[in-house]
């Protein structure tokens, strides 16, 4: 169990690489990013040039669909001068559902895990895969967004106690996962940047993301992005692993695909890259990673039948009495 959480908190910090970079030198000011818990800024670069209209989500309440977040992370870890290559690739299976749609555009979305597996080649975690399914199966993640792609508010609920702190990681990055549209009226070609500001265990950052539109037909869409997160110098507590963050630097790109009346359940491909100093349990650590993110859909939810009213008998249904 000690090694079991010990790659949790390694999960902890990479899963929130689903759709962030960390690092880089030419952040903008810090005055310029929302405080913590406030919705991000949008700032457009550029409208494009051909027949414009606003971008915004109209969710359909009831839509549903099946999809699976891929998450293939190379690591290596040098500590004290010894290296150590960590390899996992995690899959997990979700339900994504509108559940409800309010007068304003305002939607409330949740994604629920229904199947988890965890592969570590060479790390002699046994029945990782089992314990990551166990872990994880049943959390739901909720969210309520309005029609320009700014969340007012997310939970996590379900799963098991050891995942609470992978939980709130992907708490912080399921916002990411609905893109933030600006108020101006676009056309292809459009780029525009949101900031946001969040805390991912117990660690600050500053995110910006860089949009550009390259296709809209009707409400299907895609997305081109680069993404970068700031941090300061700070402590982090991965699931009770003490680091000491002192430096960062990494870029990340990808494309996303999207309908507006379905917000987050979105096709992505990312690719990201981080070099990280710290000090880790004492000693001083260089981190590097190498992640590669998958959203796919799985096609539409099938909801139950609903019960008849009657039962008919398989031989058919009884004479009527004269």
């Amino acid at each position: 169990m000690k090694n079991m959480r010990a790659v949790v908190g390694l999960l902890a910090l990479t899963a929130g690489l689903f759709v962030v970079a960390c690092g880089g030198n030419n952040a903008p000011p810090k005055e310029d990013f929302p405080a913590l818990g406030q919705p991000a800024k949008v700032k457009i670069l550029n409208a494009g040039d051909g027949t414009k209209a606003p971008l915004r989500w109209k969710a359909v309440k009831g839509a549903g669909e099946k999809l699976s977040l891929i998450l293939d992370t190379k690591m290596e870890i040098s500590v004290s001068g010894q290296s150590q290559p960590v390899n996992m690739t995690m899959r997990m299976d979700m339900d994504g559902r509108v559940l409800d749609v309010m007068a304003d555009g305002s939607s409330t979305v949740s994604m629920t895990v229904t199947d988890a597996s965890m592969e570590m080649p060479g790390m002699g975690v046994d029945g990782a895969g089992d314990m990551m399914r166990d872990m994880l199966k049943g959390m739901t993640i909720e969210a309520t967004m309005d029609a320009r792609g700014a969340m007012t508010g997310t939970k996590v609920t379900g799963g098991s106690d050891l995942m609470a702190t992978l939980g709130d990681q992907m708490d912080s990055s399921l916002d990411q996962m609905a893109i933030p549209f600006p108020e101006e009226a676009v056309s292809v070609g459009a780029q525009w940047q949101a900031l946001t500001t969040q805390e991912t265990n117990g660690m600050k950052v500053r995110m910006v993301g860089t949009y550009k539109l390259v296709k809209l037909d009707g409400n299907l869409g895609v997305v081109e992005m680069t993404i970068q997160q700031f941090a300061d110098p700070q402590t982090m507590d991965m699931n009770g692993i003490t680091a000491e963050l002192k430096g960062l630097k990494s870029a990340g790109t990808g494309t996303m695909s999207f309908d507006l009346t379905r917000p987050m359940l979105a096709k992505a491909e990312i690719d990201l890259k981080m070099d990280a100093e710290m000090e880790l349990m004492g000693q001083s650590a260089d981190m590097k990673v190498d992640a590669k993110v998958k959203m796919v859909p799985k096609g539409p939810l099938t909801e139950a039948a609903p019960a008849p009213d009657k039962v008919v008998p398989e031989d058919g249904p009884a004479p009527e009495e004269e």
